[in-house]
């Protein structure tokens, strides 16, 4: 076979994408002058550049292929893709080429789209879909390009192994699920959501600026030092709380900061009696009963003063008593500071008795469950203890008496059966949303137990009566929930999020229990999926100090942030709840095996 001449391959090269676009069938025979106007390139050309394949395809040679008699011979001969197609491709050893699309014609698709250095490797790039039919016409390309509705065929009929999906977020699903239905077995995905998709079908996400973190936090530690930074990069947050928010949140915020839903103006702007608003707080209500399963015979409360002002509701609506009475008896298990404080104010207004801590080994285990009291108000506990970083590996079983419990660091974290809790409260700064709104689900026979003397800013029965608009909520947090509500929905769920978290926690764990450098104080039955607390192994306190110093200062230089201890117990924690991304935990453990060599 001869040598093929570079233009020659170019051409030979659009010719087999042209039959391959074509909805013939591989047997329809196309002649020379209906590849010329296919192509815009002379007959007597495409003859010539066939010929370099051989007699047995075109009939014709290189030698001789450009005179009148055989371009009239060859005008009429014809050839068939079944044929001509996969001579092509083995004469440009394109043969093992693996076929892949690009779907979502943007700025993003349209530039890989016309990425030539994809022709020389082992892909080649197969088609591209938009469901613009305008930007499909529009756009100059080296690939086919299709409307979205001809996909499925196009995918099926050239057998397309791999789709770029380079779609916006709120598109994504729908259309790898498109994808997988049409044969594809692998999507590298650019939006920044989680594709939920049957097993088999393989999905890669790319976040460019999660990579650049990554690999800046791989680098060596002088180099790091050398290359702040940049102003404006967006970092990874381990804050414990007001804490990280996912992106496609923020960026929706921000589009509607000034027009929210289309009405005009802002959340921050709008009557909290205004139909609009109303509209907002009940999205959120419902997305939280959905995700969560909550009962109907609970109610849902947006409420403020943070989880600290429920250490004081909870009592007086569930244990107070009338001037003259004996005070009521309310059981508090005491597992690190939170859950100290609450039964501390609970105190000032019920027999509250601490009837089990953890405190003698420092809160790094939770204690075995006391006994039940039957003639307790309530039973309290803290499901996750943000400081020391433990949870209940399970619920403690309280009878009737109604189980309390603050979720303020866990909720939405992993599944949770409402039904268990009389109470469930949550700060919303760390899983919610930002800090100003606090959630109460409460069961509907809980309500009214209030002593009289409670102030009417602290009863129940008043909110729930005016459904959290007793005073001026705090509309825009109520807003920013619903939006991480819907986000978390569109990932699936808690089940998807919980298995998320669970492989973010296994990944630092499992540094930490293989590092001779750091340790985990917490131990591993109790040990929390969202607040991870780490420490030197060394044993001067003074170069402990010193290392925990340097490490937190090294890793803020980086882009990993809020890594220093709580005040009360130093060291270092890690707060990986819902929004932080698993490529933030993997920069972190890149990082820390960087410090610890």
């Amino acid at each position: 076979m001869a040598q093929i001449p570079e233009p020659a391959r170019e051409r030979l090269l659009q010719i087999v994408r042209i039959l391959e676009a074509a909805e013939q069938g591989t047997e329809r025979t196309f002649t020379s002058a209906e590849l010329e106007a296919l192509t815009g390139w002379p007959s007597y050309t495409i003859r010539k550049d066939i010929s370099y394949l051989g007699n047995d395809v075109s009939g014709m040679s290189a030698e001789n292929a450009d005179t009148a008699s055989e371009r009239a011979a060859g005008s009429s001969a014809g050839y068939t893709p079944g044929r001509l197609v996969p001579r092509i491709k083995e004469a440009l050893g394109l043969t093992r080429r693996r076929k892949f699309c690009i779907v979502g014609l943007g700025r993003l698709g349209s530039a890989y789209l016309n990425l030539g250095s994809f022709e020389d490797g082992e892909f080649e790039l197969a088609a591209g879909f938009d469901t613009s039919v305008n930007r499909v016409e529009i756009l100059k390309s080296r690939a086919p390009l299709y409307p979205g509705f001809k996909m499925a065929e196009v995918i099926q009929r050239q057998a397309i192994e791999i789709a770029l999906l380079c779609v916006p977020a709120g598109s994504a699903q729908g259309a790898a699920e498109k994808l997988a239905a049409a044969g594809i077995r692998g999507i590298l995905n650019f939006a920044p959501v989680i594709l939920r998709l049957p097993h088999g079908i393989t999905v890669r996400n790319v976040y460019v600026a999660d990579e650049l973190r990554s690999l800046a936090a791989a680098m060596p530690q002088e180099i790091n030092a050398e290359i702040p930074r940049r102003k404006g990069m967006r970092v990874y947050n381990f804050s414990s709380g007001p804490s990280v928010l996912p992106l496609p949140v923020l960026e929706r915020a921000a589009k509607e900061m000034s027009d929210a839903n289309n009405t005009g103006q802002s959340v921050m702007e709008m009557s909290h009696r205004s139909r609009e608003f109303k509209a907002i707080i009940d999205k959120a209500e419902s997305l939280l009963r959905e995700l969560l399963a909550i009962p109907s015979n609970y109610k849902v409360l947006f409420l403020q003063g943070g989880a600290s002002l429920q250490f004081s509701m909870i009592p007086l609506n569930l244990a107070g008593s009338e001037s003259g009475l004996p005070e009521k008896k309310a059981a508090y298990v005491d597992t690190g500071v939170w859950a100290k404080k609450a039964a501390e104010e609970a105190a000032k207004f019920a027999d509250a008795a601490v009837l089990a801590s953890s405190k003698d080994r420092g809160y790094t285990y939770i204690p075995e469950a006391p006994a039940l009291r039957q003639d307790d108000a309530y039973y309290h506990i803290t499901l996750n203890n943000t400081i020391v970083g433990t949870r209940w590996p399970s619920l403690p079983d309280t009878g009737k008496v109604p189980l309390v419990a603050d979720a303020s660091s866990c909720i939405l974290s992993e599944p949770l059966d409402v039904s268990r809790f009389g109470i469930l409260y949550a700060g919303a700064q760390k899983n919610l949303g930002p800090a100003g709104v606090t959630v109460v689900i409460i069961r509907e026979d809980l309500i009214g137990r209030h002593a009289s003397r409670t102030p009417a800013m602290l009863r129940y029965d008043i909110h729930a009566a005016e459904a959290s608009m007793f005073n001026t909520p705090p509309c825009y947090g109520i807003y920013i929930i619903g939006l991480v509500l819907e986000w978390l929905k569109g990932l699936g769920g808690v089940e998807a999020m919980a298995r998320i978290n669970r492989e973010k926690a296994g990944l630092l764990y499992s540094y930490l229990e293989n590092s001779k450098f750091f340790s985990s104080p917490v131990e591993k039955s109790c040990r929390s999926i969202m607040n991870i607390p780490f420490i030197p192994r060394e044993g001067d306190p003074e170069k402990k100090a010193a290392l925990e110093k340097r490490f937190v200062s090294e890793a803020s230089a980086t882009g990993l942030v809020n890594l220093a201890g709580h005040r009360l117990v130093g060291g270092m924690r890690a707060s990986i709840y819902n929004a932080m991304p698993i490529e933030g935990v993997r920069a972190l453990v890149a990082f820390m095996e960087k410090f610890e060599s």
